[in-house]
């Protein structure tokens, strides 16, 4: 039969659809946020403040991408993420033409708060996004990382970022968790559980 008109109404109202998104799964809630626009607007809400949304990103052009996710989110309202999955894949190490993504981190601060980095990076270049990342790892915002692969050849991350001495024990303030799938040696394992003096999750395989 037709929904009565009272809860269509009750719906439609944002306070009501806000306490309702809470108990919604996932999928449910991606579902729902294209009803219309104020379930839209709770859906973003939710995914952002309670869940972990990562906008995923990467590529072997992984610097243009993230040129395209910036004209993305400028253009959309309450948007949803609070992390990055950024997927670093490299067929050339030329990137000269997108080398402001370099300094984006200011923007995406502005527009997101990163709680959640994801990084899959397959070997060290010239691209800007690295220079990004740098930052990104070192917000105080970030909460959580996860190292799903990191490049073999590399031997440390504080030497790479250029990590001054002073702050080798807290250039991740606010990390509380760590996963690891794929580090190339044990030496970049202590300098991230270091840097994080609020660490209280380790998650993956650990050599001692």
């Amino acid at each position: 039969g037709e929904e009565p008109v009272s809860i269509s109404k009750a719906m439609s109202i944002y306070l009501i659809s806000d306490k309702i998104f809470k108990y919604l799964d996932f999928s449910d809630m991606l579902a729902c946020s294209g009803v219309n626009k104020v379930w839209n607007n709770s859906a973003r809400s939710h995914l952002r403040d309670d869940r972990v949304c990562l906008a995923s990103i990467g590529g072997h052009e992984t610097c243009r991408h993230i040129k395209e996710f910036k004209s993305l989110v400028d253009t959309s309202f309450n948007p949803p993420f609070n992390g990055l999955k950024l997927n670093l894949r490299k067929l050339s190490d030329e990137c000269e033409e997108h080398a402001d993504v370099a300094k984006l981190h200011p923007w995406l601060r502005e527009r997101m708060d990163i709680k959640h980095l994801s990084i899959f990076w397959t070997s060290v270049t010239r691209c800007p996004v690295e220079r990004l990342l740098q930052d990104l790892i070192q917000d105080p915002c970030l909460e959580s990382l996860t190292v799903t692969q990191l490049p073999f050849n590399m031997i440390s991350l504080v030497r790479l970022f250029h990590i001054p001495m002073p702050r080798i024990n807290s250039w991740m303030p606010s990390v509380r968790s760590v996963s690891f799938e794929c580090v190339p040696n044990d030496i970049i394992i202590f300098e991230l559980i270091a840097a994080s003096p609020q660490l209280k999750n380790i998650h993956g395989m650990i050599l001692v």
